[in-house]
């Protein structure tokens, strides 16, 4: 695991995929194209809009509560040409409800559920914020023939790093806040607890590019409230995520500001479309 400037990430997997080409394909890529519309998986269905035609596939997962129009920045950026697809989980968005609390190995099978049915072939390069910065850590552990990158945009971490690393800088009431919110009571029911346990046990990402793009501690209106804190500990948390692939970096967002958010959405265009020069 290394720490990456964005100049850096970008010359070390421009490299990469020179080192990786050279041999053409033996079939044609399957063709790709805009999809807007519900799909049934299971009894349930789920919302999936996909633009654009170029593949590989760019798969957005939005964050805790939000619905898939919250990473469409990200969208705008990469381009029109550029296969990009995004869906609103259940209990989001115009999908279905389903029943909490819901795990990320739900949330894995109801995507690639969702996938078959709409048509959306792989590769994937995977995209998540926040919560779906995790679910995107699954997703990939657990169908590595086909995704050829990750990045991870302020995920949320492990739980048990978080107990670790985060809860002895925390009061006892702001401790029982966090434990609560990893446990299912946030705005989605999704069990941070039981997915982290789910991650932990799933197949190593071996190869698949691993990119985390974070906030300094910059994003603290005070170092000294609940922020402040806990942030090296965050900090040190996505240290250890990144240190579960082989081949992983992390980019920091200078200090000050907002806390990040996917409308940073051209610094996570460029290293998307470092990943998808690598994947082709």
């Amino acid at each position: 695991m290394k720490r990456w400037t964005v100049a850096a990430l970008a010359v070390t997997l421009l490299l990469s995929g020179c080192a990786a080409g050279g041999e053409p394909e033996a079939t044609p890529p399957p063709e790709l194209g805009p999809i807007d519309g519900r799909f049934s998986v299971g009894e349930r269905e789920l919302h999936l809009k996909c633009t654009g035609s170029r593949g590989p596939t760019v798969l957005l997962e939005s964050g805790e509560g939000q619905g898939s129009d919250a990473l469409e920045p990200i969208r705008a950026a990469l381009g029109s040409d550029t296969h990009v697809c995004s869906y609103d989980r259940a209990n989001v968005g115009v999908s279905d409800p389903a029943e909490v609390p819901r795990t990320a190995e739900e949330i894995s099978a109801d995507l690639d559920a969702l996938l078959q049915a709409a048509g959306v072939p792989g590769p994937f390069v995977l995209v998540g914020h926040s919560a779906g910065g995790m679910f995107v850590q699954h997703y990939a552990r657990t169908h590595l023939d086909n995704v050829t990158g990750v990045v991870a945009i302020n995920p949320v971490p492990r739980y048990d790093w978080a107990q670790e690393l985060m809860f002895g800088r925390m009061d006892d009431e702001q401790e029982a806040a966090v434990d609560a919110y990893y446990t299912g009571e946030n705005d989605e029911g999704i069990d941070f607890a039981a997915s982290s346990e789910q991650i932990a046990s799933a197949p190593a990402p071996g190869q698949v590019p691993f990119s985390i793009l974070i906030s300094t501690v910059g994003q603290c209106d005070d170092g000294d409230d609940f922020c402040g804190p806990k942030y090296a500990g965050y900090d040190k948390a996505m240290v250890n995520t990144a240190e579960q692939w082989d081949h992983s970096g992390i980019t920091t967002v200078g200090a000050g500001g907002a806390e990040l958010d996917p409308d940073n959405s051209d610094l996570v265009a460029t290293m998307i479309n470092d990943l998808l020069i690598t994947a082709g």
